[in-house]
């Protein structure tokens, strides 16, 4: 039986059909797809407000106390276009779609979905809940059961006290060294023996490990410290929640030596994170990010979290309701020299959020293709060049990421 010429519409759903299977990370957060976009076309720079949900602190007792209905929202911008330009001959495309697929097609999505995985493991620098000792898991020495063990717990333990739903949407993204690490720790400790097979059999973590879906990323992405070993926080008044709820805080600072990078995590003495249903502390210290760099000049730094004292959207504690004076710690790692640490990421999948959103279908082209599943929409345009009988074709994808509820994850360092 002779092959059929392939259609723009088999090569589009094939490429979407690669693409979804090879996401890692993108998989599994939470995919916000405009279909609003069908008929107008997106734009590079398009906007979609994510709105988040009023929080509440209640009542006790019968008379009526009307709180105000406080929504917050976080802008997901459609800032990348990002694609692979190919081109085909005629004899090419009486290929059938198993084979044309292995050959061009699954080269080209590979590209396009680690570009996608990559940009969205860069949200770490949002995040500021941190757990682990820099170096420990990624080291010379390969990590102890109990260290393996611990830094899961912690990360689990973390989540839970920022009351991450406690679901099958939990998720623990390593680097390829934190894996080997974290296997050669755990290979002995798990019961049932076919857990252990597992483990053992594949070299690698697999779903529902210790209250994580684990799955390997070589995109994790390593965080470059700064210099700077310590600062002084001036005593300053905490702020108030923004309706664009990625609006950071302006932090007072002073004696601050050397460099001090944004994603840089620190923790400030007496200042105690709570538990955001029951405004209750942790009686763990909270930990901040630094958002906008600052060197030995600097006498404020943006950060995030807001630091809030009160109210529907509390987030910290202390004896005095303020911030207080006090010398910083920085927990992401300060030696004085610049260094390297993989941040493996454990999360909700309601922490981020990837958006992509319908690109035009352009006319006066031989064949323009689109087709969107499961929170994707990818785009295929192709012409025909008649001098060399070939047909070059564009694949793209316009999407953006964005930090929904950074205290539903935490970077783990090692």
């Amino acid at each position: 039986m002779s092959n059929q010429l392939l259609t723009i519409s088999m090569i589009t759903n094939e490429a979407l059909r690669i693409l979804t299977n090879q996401l890692v990370f993108t998989r599994a957060v939470s995919r916000q797809y405009d279909d609003k976009f069908a008929i107008e076309g997106a734009k590079i720079g398009t906007t979609i407000n994510l709105r988040k949900p009023p929080r509440y602190v209640g009542r006790t007792g019968p008379a009526l106390q009307i709180e105000s209905s406080v929504e917050t929202y976080v802008p997901l911008t459609l800032g990348t276009q990002f694609g692979v330009d190919m081109a085909f001959s005629t004899q090419d495309l009486t290929m059938n779609i198993s084979d044309f697929s292995d050959r061009f097609i699954k080269p080209a999505v590979a590209t396009v979905a680690n570009k996608i995985d990559y940009d969205g493991l860069q949200q770490f620098l949002n995040v500021y809940n941190m757990v682990g000792t820099p170096g420990q898991l990624t080291g010379a020495t390969a990590p102890t059961q109990a260290q393996s063990t611990a830094a899961i717990l912690a990360a689990r333990a973390r989540l839970n006290q920022e009351a991450a739903p406690v679901d099958e949407e939990r998720h623990f993204v390593v680097d390829p060294a934190t894996e080997v690490g974290i296997v050669s720790g755990l290979t002995n400790l798990f019961n049932p023996s076919g857990t252990i097979s597992s483990i053992f059999k594949k070299g690698a973590l697999g779903d529902s490990t210790l209250g994580f879906n684990f799955a390997m990323d070589q995109n994790v992405s390593s965080f470059t410290t700064g210099t700077s070993t310590a600062f002084t926080v001036s005593a300053q008044a905490g702020g108030s929640v923004q309706t664009n709820a990625q609006t950071s805080f302006a932090l007072t600072i002073s004696s601050l030596s050397g460099t001090m990078p944004a994603g840089t995590v620190f923790t400030i003495p007496n200042v105690y994170a709570v538990n955001p249903q029951n405004r209750q502390s942790t009686g763990a210290l909270r930990n901040f990010v630094v958002v906008s760099g600052g060197t030995a000049s600097s006498t404020s730094i943006n950060v995030f979290p807001t630091p809030i004292f009160s109210g529907q959207f509390q987030n910290v504690t202390s004896s005095t309701g303020t911030i207080p004076s006090g010398t910083a710690t920085i927990i992401s790692g300060a030696s004085g020299t610049a260094t390297s640490y993989a941040n493996s990421m454990a999360f909700h999948k309601d922490a981020f959020a990837f958006g992509t959103a319908d690109l035009i279908l352009p006319q006066g082209v031989d064949m323009a293709g689109r087709a969107a599943a499961d929170g994707v929409s990818i785009r295929l345009v192709r012409q025909y060049d008649i001098n060399s009988d070939q047909l070059p074709c564009r694949l793209d994808v316009l999407y953006g990421w964005s930090t929904v509820y950074p205290e539903l994850a935490v970077r783990v360092t090692g």
